[in-house]
């Protein structure tokens, strides 16, 4: 192809084509274009500027020179250079060089089994390198003969060297192929030695062979060694957890049984109307815990949780709170009952009571007394003087054994632990003052002249039961206030005296003897219990 040319073009319209590409110096892309614009002309006229061309000589020469065997050659050269493009693509090298991986792949699989000799090539250059170094010398050589179909092109050192290297892989491809054909045979007769082979039994007989060879390997003797030490540890733990197991299910049993008798007794001394039943322990969530029943009536009552609906029947909606609380303390009680290092023990009850009757309160002061008599101490919290009134009046008859001790705010931050007068805190006229003036402050009940004239006598009792060694009954809160702002900020009551004397001058407006209209110096109802408030933070709390 590269050396085909035309014969019997005219050596005048040769020469004219050859000296328009040389002027204007169209070089290698000269011809085809000359070729491809005489097809652009329509009516004998310039496809650029559209004059005549009748008299043009070298239109006619172009004619001549790019005949119907011009372009049937240049057709041809073009064929040829796709024709090289598709048979030697990357797609088509990839394809063989996949071939080349797979049957490297069968080789090394097949060669355990059969014998076979290996196919190879013996050229070291890789088969890809040399197709697509014969596709670009021959596609470059082309490409020059298609610029210029009539000449003859001489093919070049590098499309040699290329044609030289394909042609010894075709020698190289002739004998692998040979070589191919004789190992498929030689597998095929393998395959048919064998046909009658269960294939999931020998494959399943290898990996077992494999298996054994990798349990004698120093890595896995090792691993085996070690999960065989933990799987008799797992043995052992789970032997001892059952005998733990089996001891806490009986010792559970014996206490629920024995806790849920003291319980219902305890219960039934205090009247509650109820008792516990179906006690019963478990492991949810391999936590012990119990699980116990009300007995209300006869008719038991699950204890139910957060979820359970309101409209059926569970602890929360069928005891109420006077009953929760009595059963929470029989809990403690019956806990502290059956503790056998009781004798050694501290006991703290903090408001043990709520919304309890009268009898249930003394049942609850009578239970604190037994205690008392079992443990090495008792205390008792309790905002409530009457209920701690009691106590104290129950253990008369060991008047060495109790001690009655207040905490008392000094400021805004301090508190004051010191002996406490239940006797003399619990007295009629203070206590019914302050309450009178609670109630004031949260309901707005009472006469406000009474009420104002109920703050100083509140206030000058306080600090004579805070204090009982430095103040005299007589003392007023006036003559209060002065020892105090006397003894300086090392006195107690100190922080106090800002708000102290703030009182004092605001009920001296309505106090007989220090103010000559104190019966008709009108009350201000806000004013009035805003000093109630500050009353009541001193002496106590709201």
């Amino acid at each position: 192809m590269l050396t085909e040319t035309i014969e019997g073009i005219a050596k005048d319209a040769e020469r004219r084509v050859l000296a328009q590409i040389e002027t204007h110096e169209m070089h290698t892309r000269g011809e085809p274009w000359l070729s491809d614009g005489l097809g652009y002309i329509r009516n004998n006229a310039c496809p650029f500027c559209g004059q005549p061309l009748d008299a043009a000589i070298v239109i006619a020469a172009y004619q001549a020179y790019f005949s119907e065997a011009y372009r049937t050659l240049r057709a041809k050269i073009m064929a040829l250079r796709q024709q090289i493009d598709d048979t030697l693509s990357e797609r088509e090298i990839a394809r063989i060089e996949r071939t080349l991986d797979k049957n490297r792949a069968a080789l090394e699989f097949w060669s355990r089994y059969c014998t076979i000799r290996p196919p190879g090539l013996a050229r070291t250059e890789p088969v890809g390198d040399t197709l697509r170094s014969i596709r670009q010398t021959a596609a470059a050589l082309l490409d020059r003969k298609a610029a210029a179909p009539l000449e003859k092109i001489v093919a070049d050192e590098r499309f040699t060297s290329a044609q030289a290297s394909f042609e010894a892989a075709q020698t190289d491809a002739v004998d692998y192929n040979q070589a191919v054909q004789a190992a498929n045979a030689a597998i095929a007769a393998k395959k048919t030695a064998t046909g009658g082979a269960d294939i999931r039994s020998v494959e399943g007989a290898l990996a077992r062979l494999q298996a054994m060879k990798r349990r004698h390997e120093p890595t896995s003797r090792l691993t085996c060694e070690n999960y065989q030490i933990a799987l008799a540890e797992k043995a052992e733990l789970e032997d001892r957890k059952a005998a733990f197991k089996g001891r806490l299910d009986a010792y559970t049993q014996q206490v629920v049984g024995r806790y849920e008798q003291t319980m219902n007794r305890l219960l039934d001394d205090f009247q509650a109307g109820f008792r516990i039943s179906g006690t019963a322990h478990g492991y949810p969530g391999g936590v012990a815990s119990s699980n116990y029943q009300i007995l209300i009536n006869d008719t038991a009552v699950e204890l139910g949780d957060p979820t359970t609906p309101h409209e059926k029947p569970s602890f929360r909606n069928t005891l109420s709170s006077g009953d929760r609380s009595t059963l929470a303390l029989s809990f403690f009680l019956a806990q502290l009952e059956d503790d056998p290092e009781k004798a050694s023990k501290i006991v703290i009850f903090d408001d043990p009571f709520n919304s309890q009757d009268n009898f249930r309160k003394d049942c609850t002061v009578k239970r604190i007394k037994l205690c008392g008599e079992s443990c090495t101490q008792v205390i008792v919290l309790s905002h409530d003087q009457f209920f701690l009134k009691r106590i104290w009046q129950r253990l008369s008859a060991q008047q060495a054994d109790r001690k009655c001790l207040q905490l008392a705010r000094v400021g805004i931050r301090d508190t004051r632990i010191s002996t406490w007068d239940i006797e003399q805190a619990t007295q009629a006229r203070f206590v019914a003052d302050r309450t009178m003036l609670a109630e004031y402050y949260n309901t707005g009940d009472g006469n406000l002249r009474d009420i104002v004239n109920k703050i100083r006598p509140v206030l000058e009792a306080y600090c004579k039961y805070l204090l009982p060694g430095e103040f005299a009954a007589a003392d007023t809160l006036g003559t209060i206030i002065g020892k105090v702002r006397a003894a300086g900020a090392a006195h107690q009551l100190f922080a106090l005296l800002v708000d102290l004397d703030a009182l004092n001058e605001y009920t001296r407006r309505y106090h007989h003897g220090e103010s000559e209209n104190a019966a008709t110096e009108p009350i201000s109802d806000v004013e009035l219990q805003g000093f109630v408030k500050k009353t009541l933070e001193i002496t106590g709390g709201l």
